[in-house]
């Protein structure tokens, strides 16, 4: 029997702001809790070092991980797992969540891809539930075109 071909979910918002904005509202824990469901990043952003997303009002971690890769302002990759979940935590179970920004004439394209669902526990139902992610870049667009400059630069001296 062959292994599944790996099953991820991608989508990509054009927003006009430039990567530097937008790579802001991605590692910034004053801005995450405006469009990651009220989670703020627990981390340094060090490839290796764990990443906790806790609720900002009661400290709950909703999910865990680590970062793989952090390359300012141009891509951000972590693992992802639920420890709210019915899933065993075990590496197996994570999933791999990916930012790429890409610098266009009139801003920025922001890609997010997760996955890979073929591998992890019940991944045809966690695959389901990845379409929340249009919202999550719709919600940083809006933001991003609607403060614009006014968003502080992140640190990218990780």
């Amino acid at each position: 029997m062959r292994p599944a071909k790996p099953l991820f979910y991608a989508c990509s918002v054009e927003i006009q702001a430039q990567p530097d904005t937008v790579w802001s509202l991605l590692t910034d824990p004053a801005f995450t809790p405006l469009y990651m469901f009220h989670c703020v990043p627990e981390t340094d952003w060090q490839p290796g070092s764990t990443l906790l997303w806790k609720g900002k009002l009661d400290g709950t971690v909703h999910v865990q991980g680590q970062v793989l890769r952090f390359e300012p302002p141009v891509l951000l990759s972590f693992t992802a797992f639920d420890p709210q979940g019915p899933y065993e935590d075990i590496p197996a179970n994570y999933l791999t969540t990916t930012y790429t920004l890409k610098k266009t004439r009139t801003g920025t394209l922001l890609t997010v891809a997760q996955g890979d669902f073929n591998r992890v526990e019940n991944g045809m139902h966690r695959f389901a539930s990845a379409e929340g992610w249009q919202e999550v870049l719709a919600a940083i667009r809006d933001l991003a075109e609607e403060a614009g400059d006014t968003i502080p630069k992140a640190n990218t001296d990780h």
